[in-house]
């Protein structure tokens, strides 16, 4: 029966072993499971913010509004011939400004929907490959100071499209039994846990083969690695107030070295 603290801390010696290679991989894995979201979500948003003030500014500035015009239109300093004259400049002058916001948020939609298409396909073709590349990394790593070049592993042709795959499918059945319920999105969560550690070992696995073994090294395990999670809070707390610093030179490296020592106790 393992134990967190015999875990942890072979985690923690294997860390030390080769500290700032452990520590780029770690950063790199942070990266493209979304430590940059926020920033970029932030960034498109004021875009969009700035978009829009800037084309009620213009309208502002360079046309009158309804509100002119029914100034105008209820004058009775103004000939009739004045008037008429100046509504249908205005309504002319105006008529194109709501195709135009139209048209823009149109724009802005597609780009947008264009963005989050090549993010999905990054997703799926890049980001899962090197993230399941970072598991085989702390795996080797366990053993001996691991080489940076086990990032890259899993984009060997002999097994890409295999680890994409299941990679995928992976993902997927998470994404369905989360959107089912909360609860047993967290027990499909630790029940797929070992999917990339297998593969790592065995990059030839059949999907079969790779959920199903999973299955059977988290049977009785569930529990206790939820709790293994919970026990890092408080680094990430102390991460949170480092403003992510102690994570990417400590907490998450950490972490990741510990859950391979979890994978090498239940193999």
């Amino acid at each position: 029966m393992w134990t967190r603290a015999e875990l942890k801390e072979k985690g923690k010696a294997a860390f030390k072993r080769n500290y700032w290679r452990c520590v780029l991989v770690a950063l790199i894995l942070w990266l493209i499971a979304g430590g940059l979201d926020s920033s970029s979500g932030n960034s498109n948003a004021s875009s969009q913010s700035r978009n829009d003030q800037s084309i009620t500014e213009y309208v502002e500035d360079e046309f009158l509004d309804f509100d002119d015009l029914e100034e105008v239109h209820h004058s009775s300093t103004l000939p009739e011939s004045v008037k008429d004259t100046v509504e249908d400049t205005v309504l002319e002058t105006l008529s194109p400004i709501p195709l135009l916001g139209f048209l823009t948020k149109a724009a802005f939609g597609m780009v947008v929907l264009a963005a989050a298409l090549i993010s999905l396909l990054l997703q799926i073709f890049v980001f899962n490959v090197l993230e399941f590349g970072g598991k085989r990394f702390f795996l080797q790593n366990a053993e001996k100071p691991a080489e940076l070049k086990e990032l890259l592993y899993g984009f060997d042709r002999s097994h890409y499209w295999n680890i994409v795959k299941i990679c995928f499918f992976q993902k997927l059945y998470l994404f369905l039994w989360t959107l089912l319920l909360v609860v047993p999105g967290i027990v499909k969560y630790f029940e797929y846990y070992m999917i990339p550690y297998l593969l790592a070992e065995n990059p030839n696995m059949t999907k079969e083969e790779v959920f199903a073994r999973s299955r059977e090294m988290m049977d009785g395990n569930k529990c206790d690695t939820f709790v293994l999670r919970l026990s890092f809070i408080l680094w990430e707390m102390l991460s949170g107030l480092t403003f992510g610093i102690a994570g990417i030179l400590f907490v998450n490296p950490y972490e990741m070295a510990t859950d391979a020592e979890l994978y090498r106790t239940l193999r």
